[in-house]
């Protein structure tokens, strides 16, 4: 109930619009009056639930806003504001990272949101946790010019751990779209756990 509430604002409109419709018809079939009081409460529902989801934003839609910006700041081959989204505390994170970056140049970097293969939210730890199971589009360019301007799809496998609003990696990995680690995938390819 709460994603429909928080995340899905049309589909909420549409449950309360076909309510409303169901409650007017039970009034013009009946006459009683309190169909119609009813049917005006979904109505009057609707602009109250747009509100209510523009206001509430939930981890999921938090932690997407964070890999989001995230892909903006490697686009804009803006480093520094990459690491910023790593957890001060997850020092091969941040290693790893500084040691990858460096080497590329961003023309492009795409998240697919048509969707995530694995989107798990651990909000029973302290602090809640994330690991998500994505693939980014980019153009790169290796800053040695060996690779100019490839199209590179890449699955992106983030354990994540929330610190105040914001979504800060902890682990990462990095494979290709399809089939096993390849010489460019950290650790080795392993996953992140819980």
């Amino acid at each position: 109930m709460v994603d429909l509430i928080a995340e899905r604002p049309f589909m909420l409109t549409f449950i309360l619009l076909a309510f409303a419709v169901a409650s007017a018809y039970g009034w013009m079939q009946t006459g009683k009056r309190a169909g119609l009081i009813i049917a005006g409460v979904f109505l009057l529902l609707i602009p109250i639930g747009i509100y209510v989801e523009k206001i509430w934003v939930t981890d999921r839609e938090s932690l997407v806003d964070s890999i989001l910006q995230i892909a903006d700041a490697l686009q804009a081959n803006d480093h520094e504001r990459v690491f910023q989204f790593i957890d001060p505390d997850a020092e091969p994170a941040i290693q790893s990272a500084k040691t990858e970056l460096p080497r590329f140049h961003f023309d492009r970097a795409q998240v697919n949101m048509g969707g995530f293969r694995k989107f798990e939210i651990r909000s029973d730890l302290q602090p809640p946790e994330a690991i998500v199971d994505f693939t980014i589009n980019v153009t790169v360019s290796m800053k040695d010019k060996s690779h100019t301007n490839a199209q590179v799809p890449r699955r992106l496998i983030v354990k994540f751990r929330k610190s105040g609003d914001i979504w800060r990696a902890l682990e990462y990995t990095h494979l290709p779209v399809i089939g096993d680690p390849d010489g460019m995938s950290p650790n080795g390819g392993r996953p992140p756990t819980f």
